[in-house]
């Protein structure tokens, strides 16, 4: 049986992403074709980031933020002309701190074949609401680093 070719679009997402979103331009309009412009990152969670993103820019001004504390492992994804489901685990660290936490990340494709919705669903909550309250907590204690 062959891939649904939302499984090879979503894999060339993540290896675009890898651990920066300093993208090349070719890299950008990849990136550009897979998420839509008004696309809605829904975050979990009790941390500032447990909130409504709206927009591919406002997306990626978080993931910005996360990109030199986490790394994420692909282990599986799934996908039809609707949903992707991505299994992934999520490798953070912060200040000497360090943790693990497995994750389903969705996301729902529009009727333009882009992506319209997407959510982080991690196995543990508290685990990754433990982890954002540090670096909160460092971030308060050190403004200006």
């Amino acid at each position: 049986m062959a891939e649904h070719p939302n499984v090879a679009r979503i894999r060339r997402g993540y290896e675009i992403r890898g651990t920066t979103t300093a993208f090349s331009p070719s890299d950008q309009a990849e990136i550009e074709e897979l998420f839509h412009p008004d696309l809605v990152f829904h975050g979990q969670g009790t941390s500032r980031f447990g909130q409504d993103f709206q927009g591919r820019d406002q997306f990626f001004s978080v993931e910005r933020q996360f990109a030199g504390m986490l790394h994420q492992v692909v282990r599986e994804i799934f996908a039809d002309d609707v949903h992707a489901i991505v299994v992934v685990d999520v490798h953070a660290e912060f200040g000497g701190k360090q943790t693990t936490w497995a994750e389903a990340e969705v996301f729902h494709f529009g009727p333009d074949g882009r992506v319209t919705d997407t959510w982080g669903v991690p196995m543990d909550q508290a685990v990754v609401d433990d982890f954002w309250a540090g670096v909160m907590q460092a971030s308060s204690a050190n403004p200006g680093g």
